[in-house]
């Protein structure tokens, strides 16, 4: 029996090669008997960049690709909030804080696995879709230079620094807990740290989350 597995990304046109790197990477390393429901959204994704990525995965039998235009959800939060300027740098989009809102994009899904598309796979990912997420909202990476670059928190203010010191997450890999997003209403309190301009969100998805 194939097991399903859901799995998003949300980058711009100009990752669509990385991606495709990071897709066969990924579908290559995959077990027998896993399915990977794999899925895009975005907001500037060429046809032609759509149609290089369906390719790509087309080549294996083990997964489906579906793109999702996010028509502008969160775009005037995007070039009007405080996030330390990235709307005039190249660094990051608005695709970036758009991965925070899964629960309302895939509402077919209680769980879900995030991930970046400036990787290779070397492994297959499927076992992450297994860690036990009662009770949490999300599983990630605790970010690896707090250790050596406590200024990496420099931007928040002083009790944000303070509860997040310990447990601040790089946002490149995720395994999320929808039901639980959707449950505690945990979307209308990104929208409003979004909306705070008085919390600088110089990592704009990590910040939030």
């Amino acid at each position: 029996e194939m097991k399903t597995i859901p799995v998003f990304c949300t980058f711009d046109d100009a990752y669509a090669v990385p991606a495709a790197v990071a897709f066969y990477s990924l579908l290559n390393k995959a077990k027998d008997g896993v399915f990977y429901e794999m899925h895009v959204l975005h907001s500037d994704i060429t046809q032609e960049s759509q149609a290089m990525l369906r390719a790509v995965v087309s080549r294996f039998q083990n997964a489906s690709l579906t793109f999702r235009n996010t028509d502008g959800f969160l775009r005037q939060e995007w070039e009007k909030g405080n996030f330390d300027g990235h709307q005039q740098k190249d660094q990051f989009s608005l695709d970036v804080i758009v991965r925070c809102f899964a629960a309302r994009f895939f509402p077919q899904y209680d769980k879900i696995i995030y991930s970046d598309v400036d990787i290779v796979v070397q492994d297959d990912i499927s076992e992450l879709f297994n860690i036990d997420l009662t009770d949490k909202y999300l599983a990630g990476v605790k970010s690896a230079s707090l250790k050596e670059a406590s200024s990496e928190l420099s931007h928040l203010k002083s009790e944000h620094r303070e509860m997040l010191k310990d447990t601040y997450f790089g946002g490149g890999i995720l395994v999320m807990n929808l039901q639980k997003i959707r449950q505690d209403n945990l979307e209308e309190k990104m929208i409003a740290v979004i909306r705070d301009d008085t919390i600088v969100k110089k990592f704009p998805d990590q910040d939030v989350l």
